[in-house]
């Protein structure tokens, strides 16, 4: 899902070639946590807006022609080979993807997934912030992470976000449309918050070019 993005002015680039030419790791530390820290208002209020939606599924009775190759099919490892998903719910999905990479399960590890893999829960944890500095910019952004989202189910922030898509409904052929209240979890925060976020960012730079020159 695209995030919020605040880079590119000239204080942002400035700062990334000062303080990489300067050896300077310990203000590259500061300058990325405390732009980081400035987006900490916008994050909480998404978290805590995505986790209170409702959620309402009206049925279609229209069939899908080709329901059968709609239905689950999803991306499996880095090539793109495809399979189907037969039996997992999309909530049994979350859980395996959340237990991937765990060399050891447990029950409790199992159950403890299980417990934190609700839909907004899901999405609500692969909302964070992320700073960068390189030679040529520094940047902070906002985003709900794809990869904290099984593969057949990263386009659902964005569709929240809207408010409503339409699915199949597994075994019957039919669609269901599932509306989500109020619309707008992401994108109402980040236009609130956006113009506080980069003041604060620009600032941030600022503080840390006047550290720079008086180091």
């Amino acid at each position: 899902m695209p995030g919020f993005e605040v880079h590119g002015t000239d204080a942002f680039r400035k700062a990334a070639a000062d303080l990489k030419r300067a050896g300077r790791g310990d203000l590259t530390r500061k300058m990325t946590a405390d732009m980081k820290r400035a987006a900490d208002p916008a994050v909480r209020e998404m978290k805590a807006l995505v986790q209170g939606l409702s959620t309402k599924s009206t049925r279609s009775g229209r069939k899908s022609s080709n329901y059968s190759r709609k239905v689950a099919r999803a991306k499996d490892g880095p090539q793109g080979n495809r399979r189907i998903r037969t039996t997992s719910s999309a909530r049994q999905a979350r859980v395996e993807h959340a237990l991937r990479n765990r060399k050891k399960l447990t029950d409790r590890s199992r159950a403890k997934a299980y417990g934190r893999a609700g839909l907004r829960a899901t999405v609500a944890r692969a909302t964070g912030t992320t700073a960068s500095t390189s030679p040529t910019r520094a940047a902070v952004r906002i985003r709900a992470a794809q990869a904290r989202m099984p593969p057949d189910q990263r386009a659902l922030p964005r569709l929240m976000d809207r408010g409503r898509w339409r699915k199949p409904t597994f075994g019957r052929g039919r669609w269901t449309s599932q509306a989500v209240t109020p619309a707008g979890w992401f994108s109402e925060p980040r236009k609130r918050h956006g113009p506080r976020i980069r003041t604060a960012a620009h600032a941030v730079v600022i503080r840390v070019l006047h550290d720079l020159g008086n180091g």
